[in-house]
């Protein structure tokens, strides 16, 4: 009977112990996803696109520039236009042979603006995406650095979360920081091919 007891006690501390363990290393483990939980930082980056100041005078000057292509663009059309209808108008009083070059011309001209056209909006979203791709730099510059302060392990954007504690977001921080080091951007070093 001793010995029967002496297993029963042996297996109930054993038990014990490994229950003590056990639940000790599951704290553990508890307490590093948290520690860990709280070394990941999350980002909104559309609301750092949309909210930040030199965003805003990205748009601002890209409108612009936009603006001023349309202009352009409508008054040589308009121009071709009334080329079109001054040769349409002569086509009686002028001679055939004439009116067949001015109007082979005036198409060229036409074939010529449509191209000038593509060619300036290829430029105007290449200018685009260059400043976007210095935002961007600018953006992930100010994050690693609140990433260093915070002693952020990793900064997730908004999109690829599911869940996360509003302790952990930084976007207002990014914004703040992005408004105080560079609120506008020049648009002619971008223009002129620099950057």
């Amino acid at each position: 009977m001793g010995r029967i007891y002496l297993r029963i006690v042996a297996s109930l501390l054993f038990f014990i112990t490994f229950c003590s363990y056990a639940s000790s290393k599951q704290s553990t483990v508890q307490g590093r996803i948290v520690y860990r939980a709280q070394r990941i930082g999350v980002i909104n980056l559309e609301d750092v696109f949309s909210r930040s100041l030199i965003s805003i005078d990205m748009k601002n000057k890209l409108s612009v520039l936009e603006k001023d292509l349309r202009q352009k663009l409508k008054n040589k059309e308009d121009q071709l236009s009334k080329e079109e209808k001054v040769l349409l108008s002569k086509r009686s009083s002028s001679r055939r042979k004439d009116i067949t070059k001015r109007m082979s011309e005036l198409k060229k001209s036409v074939a010529e603006h449509r191209q000038y056209v593509e060619q300036e909006k290829s430029k105007l979203n290449h200018v685009a995406f260059k400043m976007s791709q210095h935002i961007y730099g600018e953006i992930i510059r100010i994050v690693h650095q609140i990433s260093k302060e915070k002693r952020f392990m990793l900064v997730l954007p908004l999109s690829h979360v599911l869940f996360a504690d509003h302790s952990v977001f930084i976007t207002d921080e990014v914004i703040q920081a992005l408004d105080q080091s560079c609120p506008t951007v020049d648009i002619n070093q971008f223009i002129n091919g620099n950057k």
